[in-house]
């Protein structure tokens, strides 16, 4: 046990927590890059239409609008499905699983070909 003097007062600390507090900085780089590829991902969409992926996909404009909108709507309800899910299995196991699949699913864009590829891919990723 230690004593550091603080602006609460003296405080006792057991070698758990200190130990606790100094591997907190060993987990921001993760974040920073796991918030970093989510970036990337939600401006993956632009960037793709900004290198014609409709005509190379051979759709309108308007089914990417469509498919972005479908995406905005499963995305919000899986915000709020997976709080609960979050609050049931604990988020030291949801949060790497979704992760995971979350990268999964994004790799597997890579194999749309056509318009039904393209919505069933986001159908795919929130679920």
């Amino acid at each position: 046990m230690q004593i550091i003097l603080r602006y609460e007062g003296f405080v006792i600390y057991r070698d758990k927590e200190i130990l606790a507090v100094r591997s907190r900085p060993l987990q921001f780089p993760w974040v920073l890059l796991t918030t970093f590829v989510l970036n990337m991902d939600r401006t993956n969409l632009s960037n793709a239409i900004s290198y014609n992926l409709s005509e190379d996909l051979g759709f309108t404009r308007d089914t990417v609008n469509l498919g972005t909108a479908i995406y905005s709507v499963l995305f919000s309800l899986a915000c709020l499905g997976g709080a609960v899910v979050c609050k049931i299995i604990h988020p030291v196991r949801w949060i790497p699983l979704s992760m995971f699949w979350w990268g999964v699913v994004t790799m597997s864009h890579a194999l749309i070909k056509n318009r039904s590829g393209f919505f069933t891919g986001f159908i795919q990723f929130v679920v």
